[in-house]
């Protein structure tokens, strides 16, 4: 193979793998940038659990207070009731 055949067989090589690497290079960007928006996906999820996890926990907290205060309140309502009524509740009519 002489010099200017042998050019030439590089030549066409690299025309070859320039097709090859244009044929591929969307696919290979569309992978790539549905990796990122999987990741972006991941991260934003992750967001959303930690804040519902936390509201949940002030909810949580919220409620314990609310039944703590309508336990306080029930017992209240015994107290009187017991100070009203000494000898047992009354049907009021």
């Amino acid at each position: 193979m002489t010099n200017t055949n042998y050019f030439r067989h590089l030549e066409f090589e690299l025309e070859s793998l320039k097709r090859a690497h244009h044929a591929i290079l969307p696919e290979w960007a569309a992978k790539k940038l549905s990796h990122h928006r999987a990741k972006e996906n991941l991260r934003r999820a992750e967001e959303l659990t930690s804040t519902a996890r936390r509201i949940a926990m002030d909810r949580q907290e919220e409620f314990r207070d609310i039944h703590s205060d309508l336990s306080a309140n029930a017992m209240e309502i015994r107290e009187i009731e017991d100070e009203l009524f000494p000898f047992g509740k009354r049907d009021v009519d």
